[in-house]
């Protein structure tokens, strides 16, 4: 299960009195022990870079191999006619100041961007793909002959 030099992923986290924060940590590891992993931790903001340490096994996931990112990155994050989106847009601090959801009625392609036209209480409003999440797929009825 375990191999040197592979990555794993290493869950953690802070404890205070709001509760319990989660993070992760990726790690490369360096020696297998019976209950431990020798790591070194790759840079984040809770380590330096080449930072040694060793963890329990149980709080490791192996990382997951021969994930094709191309296929994912190109998987289709563009919204569809039909489709149930949230359109959202942030302050400059972080919090949302635009929240709605409405129903895609057509979709433009210019270059790399690619805006869309939704319908929100009524009323149309063009935005940007990427400030949309979609919520819901429109049912695709194929086209049948009769």
């Amino acid at each position: 299960m375990w191999k040197k030099g592979e990555n794993v992923l290493i869950y953690g986290g802070k404890s205070t009195f709001n509760g319990f924060k989660p993070s992760i940590i990726v790690g490369e590891i360096l020696e297998i022990g019976e209950d431990h992993l020798l790591v070194r931790f790759r840079p984040s903001g809770h380590f330096g870079f080449g930072k040694v340490g060793i963890v329990d096994k149980k709080i490791c996931r192996n990382l997951e191999k021969n994930i094709n990112m191309y296929d994912i990155n190109t998987s289709c994050r563009v919204p569809s006619v039909g489709d149930l989106v949230n359109h959202f847009k942030l302050d400059f601090d972080g919090k949302i100041k635009v929240n709605e959801i409405g129903t895609v009625q057509c979709v433009s392609f210019i270059g790399p961007t690619v805006s869309i036209e939704i319908m929100i209480d009524g009323k149309m409003k063009s935005v940007n793909a990427d400030n949309c999440l979609i919520l819901q797929r429109a049912n695709k009825i194929p086209n049948s002959e009769i």
